[in-house]
């Protein structure tokens, strides 16, 4: 008889017992012996090879920054012979990097035992013969202090206690895992997801109701109080119900979802970065362990420069992407360097991200990147798309657009038509959720032009150190693609999805502007410094690369390396300046070695150019002719031929202004010195009220702001009405909720 109450407590009663069974999937059958510790606060790239000490159970470690590497032996006994074991690490830290033989193949990510949810918890050590040796290790990290990102976070900093980083060491057992409970658990919780989150209209969700009003007749819901035989039978018997669930097929009819491992990857932002490129490891060899396991996983890869490391620091990792990017499941597909800011950086600099970032791929993977993947950059000029399609790329995915904080961006799938009418198709794509019965209908219900397009990609998995997919999701998009009442799901990579949606896009609307995103505007403001920085080295690059040319040499490997610290360096978070500090420190440090560098390369190719005399050379490396002042810092003397002033700026240097200097495109002038400066007449007139330029008309008023500012060029006004005189500073408090954003008022 239907009882809607009883039915509720059913389901809540499955729900709890998901958690009390995951922890009887992983059986400890031994643990790792011969166990010996070192702890450096240097960052290793494969397992020392001395400095180790015994290291036993109990054992606390850790301080801020430090890691604790651990490494032991295990021989599989008779007993244990043909089967599959598992590593359960209890050695502590926030992350760790773990070893099988000297190899790097995945990471641990968490102190606790959650092995259904979101950590990485247990590692597939593989399949041995009695007597088999396998030596294990882990590289552990103890963690850092993060405390300048939000103003409120730590209101009291550095009045407050010191943080505690101490760890305990608990050793590390190996496991066999039980297979049934394993798929049981996973069988539950998309049953659970169904009756709990398909729409009435939808009969799925009626059918895990009452499976699961089946199921609580057979489970053992308190396995304390049931015999192992009891517990494996009522196992079985929930499976006999469980897996014909799971043996249906999806419907187009409900739209398409194409699903692909990924771990968005911050090349610095809570961390520094040395800190990203192990966290690079840790998640890159878990996405290729994952591939081991389940042969139809693929993950998607942004940032060149995050391959480059792995080449450089972890040359086996390399390999294995190597290998699994030949065989179109490892996919290097991001087009840029890095995922770089894209309102700051210059337009030829988002040349050379491109141009870095296609190089790399090409050379190493023989693979040429199609789309522009950019999911967390502050907004995106209407220059990209031209940029795009001159680099090969004709396919943009981002999901910032969607935190817009006023208007709704009215669709997911689009043509994106930059300034000089370049195209490119554009998707919306979602993260940071699970290839589920919850989410993935909640990706497709989404789309707001329903009769446009019916995809959308899900790239899932935990990112910024969380490793990406874990064991559970990738269980999770199996079920989620045998289920009817389901999109249609497939494993597809990026680059496949967009071919396919390309097939619709004569339906897809057409978006032609920028993509401005309505949030996090303080980036585009704040610490100015490493903004300014920036665009100095954008600009002594061009010069260098500009006297190169002139005296006829190539560019050397050190300026390649220094390109790609600039590069590197307009990653999205930090030159917006959302990074903590320890960020700014290195970057500070590497910028201020370009610029010293690029200025001693030019001035060494201007040297081999210019003939020592008592007069200056004024070069215009622009394209268009300048008539523009000339300055000239420590000058002996004036100009003979053209009118010059000497002054101090405000950083206490000593100048020479020379006036009337017109230079050709690409060309050079000569500046004769003289003694006296030429006398001419100046352009500019004032008579105590009002100042004329040879730009610009400005009246000030009896306290000496302006009161009027007009442009000659155009007769226009610059000061509002009734507004505040020009040169008045206001100021007030600025506290914004956190280093991206801007005070609400």
């Amino acid at each position: 008889m239907y009882n809607q109450k009883l039915n509720e407590r059913i389901y809540s009663k499955l729900e709890h017992a998901l958690k009390i069974y995951e922890k009887y999937i992983y059986e400890p059958v031994g643990a790792l012996a011969d166990t010996e510790g070192l702890t450096t606060f240097e960052h290793l790239r494969s397992v020392p090879a001395e400095g180790f000490a015994p290291i036993a159970p109990g054992r606390v470690w850790g301080s801020e920054w430090e890691n604790l590497w651990v490494r032991g032996r295990f021989t599989v006994p008779q007993a244990l012979a043909g089967k599959k074991l598992y590593a359960v690490s209890n050695c502590g830290g926030v992350e760790q990097l773990f070893f099988i033989n000297g190899v790097p193949k995945g990471l641990f990510n968490t102190k606790h035992r959650d092995f259904i949810g979101g950590s990485h918890a247990s590692q597939y050590i593989g399949e041995f013969e009695a007597g088999d040796t396998f030596e294990l290790a882990f590289e552990c990290y103890a963690g850092h202090f993060c405390v300048d990102t939000s103003p409120y976070d730590n209101y009291d900093y550095p009045d407050i206690p010191a943080p505690s980083y101490a760890h305990t060491y608990n050793g590390v057992e190996i496991c066999t895992r039980n297979d049934d409970l394993f798929t049981l658990i996973f069988d539950l919780r998309e049953i659970v997801n169904a009756a709990e989150h398909m729409p009435s209209n939808n009969f799925l969700g009626a059918r895990a109701k009452n499976l699961i009003r089946k199921l609580g007749d057979v489970l053992v819901l308190y396995p304390k109080h049931a015999s192992k035989e009891e517990f494996d039978e009522s196992i079985k018997a929930a499976l006999a119900l469980t897996r014909p669930f799971f043996r249906g097929g999806n419907s187009r009819i409900f739209g398409k979802a194409g699903v692909i491992g990924h771990s968005h990857m911050d090349t610095a932002w809570l961390w520094p970065v040395n800190e990203t490129i192990r966290k690079c490891a840790r998640t890159y060899a878990n996405a290729m362990h994952l591939m081991e396991q389940y042969p139809e996983y693929k993950f998607i890869q942004s940032s060149a420069l995050h391959s480059e490391w792995m080449k450089d620091y972890y040359p086996a990792i390399f390999e294995e992407m190597k290998k699994r990017v030949a065989e179109g499941r490892y996919e290097p597909n991001g087009g840029v360097y890095v995922e770089c800011d894209c309102n700051i950086t210059s337009g030829e600099l988002m040349v050379r991200q491109f141009l870095k970032g296609q190089q790399f791929t090409r050379e190493n993977f023989g693979y040429t990147a199609d789309s522009f993947w950019l999911p967390d950059t502050f907004g995106y000029n209407g220059n990209i798309p031209q940029i795009m399609r001159g680099s090969e790329v004709k396919y943009f995915y981002t999901t910032k657009i969607s935190w817009n904080e006023q208007n709704k961006f009215p669709f997911e799938s689009f043509t994106w038509r930059g300034i000089d009418g370049s195209e490119v198709l554009t998707h919306f794509n979602r993260t940071h959720c699970w290839p589920d019965v919850d989410d993935l209908p909640a990706a497709i219900n989404d789309i707001t032009l329903k009769d446009t397009t019916d995809m959308r990609l899900v790239a899932y998995g935990y990112g910024d150190g969380g490793g990406g997919p874990t064991p559970g999701m990738i269980e999770t998009a199996r079920r989620s693609a045998s289920l009817e009442g389901m999109p249609e799901v497939e494993n597809m990579t990026i680059s496949a999805f967009m071919k396919e949606l390309e097939t619709q896009q004569a339906e897809l609307p057409v978006y032609n502007d920028e993509l401005y995103l309505e949030l996090h505007r303080g980036t585009l403001t704040q610490m100015h410094n490493v903004k300014r920085k920036n665009r100095k080295a954008e600009l002594a690059l061009r010069d260098m690369e500009y006297f190169h040319v002139l005296v006829g040499k190539k560019i050397t490997e050190a300026q390649d390396k220094r390109l790609k610290t600039l590069l590197k360096n307009q990653f999205h978070d930090i030159l917006p300046g959302t990074c903590i500090t320890p960020v700014y420190d290195v970057y500070n440090e590497e910028m201020d070695r370009v610029l010293a560098d690029y200025a001693a390369d030019t001035a060494a190719d201007i040297e081999a150019l210019v003939k020592p005399s008592e007069n200056y050379t004024a070069f215009n490396t622009l394209s268009f002719d300048r008539n523009d002042a000339v300055v000239i810092e420590g000058a002996k003397g004036y100009a003979k031929n053209y009118p010059s002033q000497k002054y101090t700026d405000v950083c206490g240097r000593s100048l020479l202004a020379v006036g009337g200097v017109a230079i050709p495109a690409f060309g050079s002038r000569v500046i004769e010195t003289a003694d006296a400066p030429v006398k001419a007449a100046s352009p500019f007139t004032y008579d105590g009220t009002r100042l004329e330029t040879p730009f610009a008309e400005i009246w000030f008023d009896e306290n000496g702001y302006i009161s009027s500012y007009v442009d000659k060029a155009t007769g226009r006004q610059l000061r509002k009405t009734g507004g505040a005189p020009l040169n008045v500073l206001l100021f007030g408090e600025d506290v914004p909720k956190d280093t991206a954003s801007i005070p609400e008022r």
